[in-house]
C-alpha cells in the first residue's frame, strides 16, 4: 500500500544526496587538486599558456561536476521556505549552520583558521531567506497602495543581493539573485526552470554552464520530502571540506 501511494520521481532527500555527492568532488577539486595543480608546473610555459596535464583535466572535471550541486541547493532552499512551519526556528537553523561550518570554510578554501575576505555558503543562504520574507512581508502584509507596495518589495530583493555582495558570502549577489528568480516564479514550474537557467547561464559565464545539467534531475521532482535524517546537510558540509582540508595540509605540509 505505501508503494502505492508513492509518486514517481525524485524525492527532496535524493536531490539533496546528489548535490553532496556533485559538492564533495567540486571540493576535492578545489582543495587536494587545487593544490597539486599549483605545483604542476608542466601545467604552465613561460608564456602563461595553459597545458591539459592530467592533474588539470582531473582538476576541471571536478569543477565541472560541482557547478550542479548549487542549482539544487537553490532550489531546495525556497522549497524549505515555502514549506517550513516556523519561518525563524528556521532561519536560526541556517545561522547556526552558517557559523559552525565559517571555520571549516576557511581552512579549506582560505587557508586560514578564520577570516573574513569570503564567507560560506550559509550565509548566502540565509540572505536569501531573509530577503524573501521581507519581499514577501512588504508585498503582502502591509497597508500601503499596491504601487508602493511593489516598490518596497523589490527593493528589498535588490537590498538583498546588495548585502550578500559586500558581505561575500560565497556565490555572492549571484547566488542570491539565482535563489530569488527559483522563489519568484515558483508557482509556475517552466517559468521557474527558464528563470533559473537564464540566472545561472549569465551569471560567471561560461564557468556555470555546466549547472545547467541540475535543472535535469530537478525537472523530475516529485514534491515530496523523501525519508533520511533532516540534519544530514548541515552536518555533512562543515565535517567534508574540515576533512578535505586536514587531507590537502598532510599531504602538502601546510600546517
Amino acid at each position: 500500500m505505501e508503494n502505492e501511494n508513492r509518486v514517481p520521481g525524485i524525492n527532496g532527500m535524493a536531490l539533496k544526496y546528489i548535490a553532496m555527492i556533485c559538492m564533495f568532488i567540486d571540493h576535492f577539486g578545489a582543495t587536494v587538486m587545487l593544490e597539486y595543480l599549483r605545483r604542476d608546473y608542466a601545467y604552465f610555459d613561460a608564456g602563461r599558456v595553459w597545458y591539459s596535464t592530467q592533474t588539470s583535466i582531473i582538476y576541471w572535471s571536478c569543477r565541472t561536476i560541482g557547478r550542479i550541486a548549487f542549482p539544487i541547493f537553490c532550489f531546495m532552499m525556497v522549497e524549505g521556505y515555502v514549506h517550513t512551519r516556523n519561518f525563524w526556528k528556521y532561519v536560526l537553523r541556517i545561522l547556526i549552520f552558517s557559523v559552525v561550518s565559517e571555520i571549516p570554510f576557511d581552512m579549506a578554501f582560505n587557508y586560514s583558521l578564520l577570516e573574513f575576505t569570503s564567507q560560506n555558503v550559509g550565509f548566502t543562504f540565509l540572505i536569501s531567506l531573509l530577503t524573501i520574507r521581507a519581499y514577501h512581508m512588504i508585498l503582502y502584509h502591509t497597508k500601503f497602495n499596491s504601487f508602493i507596495r511593489m516598490n518596497l518589495s523589490l527593493l528589498a530583493l535588490a537590498a538583498g543581493i546588495v548585502v550578500a555582495y559586500f558581505f561575500k558570502a560565497d556565490y555572492g549577489a549571484f547566488g542570491v539573485f539565482c535563489v530569488l528568480m527559483l522563489y519568484l516564479f515558483r508557482t509556475r514550474k517552466k517559468m521557474q526552470f527558464g528563470a533559473g537557467m537564464v540566472s545561472f547561464a549569465v551569471s560567471y559565464f561560461p564557468s556555470e554552464l555546466p549547472a545547467l545539467l541540475a535543472f535535469i534531475p530537478l525537472w523530475f521532482y516529485n514534491g515530496e520530502k523523501g525519508k533520511g535524517w533532516r540534519y544530514t546537510f548541515y552536518v555533512f558540509y562543515p565535517l567534508h571540506i574540515l576533512i578535505l582540508a586536514i587531507i590537502r595540509n598532510s599531504i602538502f605540509g601546510m600546517w
